[in-house]
């Protein structure tokens, strides 16, 4: 089972390689980004995704499908769509999107930053919170996701390229459960 998620993490990044590709090639990588968030908009109609996964329903139609909710797209875009239809991975067009938004942040020196907190924070705070951020991560552009947590008892758990930083009340008294 580990080898096929991990065959298939492989193929998600072989698609998003190949258009990411084209893109640098054609100067459509923020167009190609944006089309991906549309598609992923798109991939929330259960009834739209039943169709474009189902082995049933001919490729032709489904590329008329594509054609038709996608006729505004750029045509490598387009191209794209039919090629994983062709070979059957339309199925993994949300995560060929999340490999291709890595080679993108990667690109732009964009750094993903993902912060949980038990209260909202006000504009100040996230101001404050980029500030540092900033200054840890210098040459990077910070993308801060803010999630709001209900299980940290005060405080802010931040966690990004691997490292988790944990200021809350909830993890110093654990902490301080293990020394006692």
């Amino acid at each position: 089972m580990i080898f096929w998620k991990g065959l298939i993490k492989l193929i998600e990044k072989e698609y998003a390689k190949a258009l990411w590709d084209l893109a640098l090639e054609e100067n459509k990588c923020e167009l190609f980004r944006d089309y991906f968030a549309i598609c992923r908009e798109v991939l929330k109609n259960d009834e739209y995704m039943q169709i474009m996964s189902s082995p049933v329903i001919d490729k032709k139609n489904k590329k008329d499908i594509i054609k038709n909710v996608y006729k505004k797209f750029d045509e490598t875009f387009i191209d794209f769509l039919y090629v994983l239809v062709d070979y059957n991975r339309f199925n993994l067009i949300d995560d060929i999107g999340h490999q291709y938004r890595k080679f993108y942040r990667a690109y732009k020196n964009i750094i993903v930053v993902d912060v949980f907190t038990s209260k909202e924070l006000s504009k100040n705070q996230i101001n404050e919170l980029n500030d540092v951020l900033s200054k840890r991560y210098k040459d990077k552009t910070i993308e801060m996701k803010i999630t709001l947590s209900p299980d940290l008892i005060g405080g802010i758990r931040i966690i990004t390229n691997g490292e988790s930083i944990d200021i809350n009340l909830k993890s110093s008294l654990e902490r301080l459960k293990e020394v006692m």
